[in-house]
């Protein structure tokens, strides 16, 4: 599995309180939503595009 271990042990992303980390998620064949635990999205892209203005 590609993401095998990035979120936990010795490779997990680490950010300190207050810094801004960048989540890319998508599926090329699926709705999918990921939830953020214990946050929030400060910007959202609905729409999948860089192109466009966060919303």
């Amino acid at each position: 599995i590609g993401g095998h271990g990035a979120l936990t042990g010795d490779h997990a992303l680490k950010a300190k309180v207050g810094e801004t980390v960048l989540f890319i998620h998508s599926q090329a064949n699926r709705d999918t939503r990921p939830h953020l635990i214990g946050g929030h999205g400060d910007w959202v892209w609905e729409t999948g595009k860089f192109a466009n203005p966060p919303q």
